[in-house]
């Protein structure tokens, strides 16, 4: 019997998706689910958040300050990339004159 090609391709996209869905992890059990659903909501603190975070060591490899030899005034208003940033993050409305 002849095999039209698309019943050729069918049957291929059918097997790559069987296979696909054996690579899945299997599921968890009912209890397994809601426990970790119960860890993902609970209410934690600023504090117990930071504490739960991984510190490292600092490095510093391949950093050269002279690299970033100045600041960029990219929409030429006087006012450098480092002036933009904290006139933007300012707490406190800044006063902006001439120089």
């Amino acid at each position: 019997m002849r095999t039209s090609r698309f019943t050729r391709f069918t049957a291929r996209v059918a097997a790559v998706a069987a296979a696909a869905f054996m690579l899945l992890p299997q599921s968890a059990t009912a209890a397994d689910s809601t426990t970790a659903a119960s860890r993902a909501v609970a209410p934690m603190s600023l504090t117990q958040s930071i504490d739960l975070l991984p510190v490292g060591v600092e490095d510093r490899t391949g950093y050269e300050r002279t690299k970033f030899k100045h600041w960029v005034d990219a929409d030429k208003d006087g006012c450098s990339t480092r002036a933009e940033v904290l006139i933007s993050e300012s707490r406190v409305k800044p006063t902006i004159e001439p120089g």
